[in-house]
């Protein structure tokens, strides 16, 4: 099993059911696709980046002022592809 396996069967064990990847180099405001992606009753996020990424503080606090009402978590991971960012969501 990859790291990559173990990351995502233990966000779906934790009801982490959907998932969106989101290539950061097509996106001009962060805020506009984030409200479009997720639903305006999601209760938590994951957000899995690539640690070569630097973008991950803008996505965390972008969800926590659109959707204030859910938590939002951060994951490294090296085996992510670079220059996307994976939204995992319930």
């Amino acid at each position: 099993m990859t790291h990559e396996d173990f990351i995502t069967r233990t966000l779906t064990k934790s009801g982490f059911s959907k998932n969106v990847s989101i290539p950061l180099k097509v996106i001009s405001n962060v805020q506009a696709t984030l409200q479009m992606v997720l639903p305006k009753d999601v209760k938590g996020v994951a957000v899995i980046y690539n640690p070569e990424d630097e973008q991950v503080d803008l996505f965390k606090n972008t969800i926590a002022k659109i959707r204030p009402n859910s938590f939002v978590m951060c994951m490294m991971d090296s085996s992510s592809p670079r220059g996307f960012v994976t939204l995992f969501y319930k």
